[in-house]
């Protein structure tokens, strides 16, 4: 484990913040001119980038406050991936997915190559300070052209989900996902999802079952992950592949349902909707054609 003081440890993360604010503002007049076509992040639009360049400094200058501990610099990096992440599911579950995409961009390419830094330098003390303390920290909010971050835990959230309309009737819909009450889910020995649970979910989720309720967190455990994206995605093709403006609400489907998606990235999830991503085991594959016979 490498030593450093506190303050070499500051100023390696201002100039790490400096070189990726200085290729931001390389790219300002493009972006003015909405030329996005040859930027090094194409998929940042205008709010995004006048997001990251207005967060930039205050980073800066609450890393400088800090400079006389590591530790309070870590905190401080993990308090705001956390509040990040907190409202960006705030964020998913509203269906305001421009504001998600940029609080994910604050950790991808802001606070996530800084704690890395600090991880390269001092892992052990880092994970084993964070586990054993019981510091509470009272930060200030940050504004940073988005919504204010700060400490303080949002209230649970019950937002109206915005339903999925599709192809499907109401009695096709419950059909296919009581599929999974039938379906033995290898993590746990038991079925994925109680009946009760699947009418639940298909009323909240859509516009043919009901009315949305209070939104409700499936465990399925953790290894079936690949096998409910797979599942889901054979829903789309089967009721809803007319409709590709549609696929992005199986993603959020995904990851306003089921505990495993909760911290996904959408993108990323997106990008694992597809028949490239048959899982590789076929045991992880729920076979739904045999629930369909050819003639029906």
């Amino acid at each position: 484990m490498k030593n450093i003081n506190s303050l070499d440890l500051c100023n390696l993360l201002i100039e790490k913040n400096k070189f990726f604010t200085d290729a931001l503002l390389a790219r300002v007049n493009e972006y003015n001119n909405n030329d996005t076509s040859n930027l090094a992040w194409p998929d940042y639009g205008q709010s995004t980038f006048d997001a990251m360049l207005q967060y930039s400094p205050v980073l800066d200058i609450e890393i400088t406050k800090r400079r006389d501990s590591s530790d309070k610099i870590v905190r401080y990096l993990h308090f705001i991936k956390n509040a990040c992440k907190k409202y960006r599911y705030k964020a998913n579950l509203n269906n305001q997915f421009a504001e998600a995409f940029r609080y994910q961009s604050v950790i991808d390419d802001m606070i996530d190559p800084l704690l890395d830094i600090c991880c390269d330098i001092f892992y052990e003390s880092s994970t084993q300070s964070s586990e054993k303390s019981t510091i509470i920290i009272n930060e200030k909010p940050i504004k940073s052209g988005m919504a204010d971050i700060s400490n303080k835990v949002p209230e649970p959230v019950h937002p109206i989900f915005k339903q999925i309309t599709c192809n499907a009737t109401a009695e096709e819909i419950d059909y296919f996902f009581l599929i999974l009450s039938k379906e033995i889910n290898p993590a746990t020995g038991e079925p994925y999802m109680k009946e009760k649970d699947i009418r639940h979910f298909t009323a909240h989720n859509f516009t043919a079952c009901g009315q949305p309720d209070k939104q409700r967190f499936f465990d399925l455990g953790t290894e079936v992950k690949s096998t409910i994206t797979y599942f889901v995605y054979q829903f789309y093709l089967k009721y809803d592949n007319g409709n590709i403006s549609n696929k992005m609400k199986y993603v959020y489907l995904l990851i306003s349902n089921f505990k495993i998606f909760e911290e996904d990235n959408p993108k990323s999830l997106l990008s694992n909707m597809t028949p490239s991503k048959y899982p590789k085991n076929k045991n992880n594959v729920i076979n739904t054609e045999k629930y369909f016979p050819k003639n029906k």
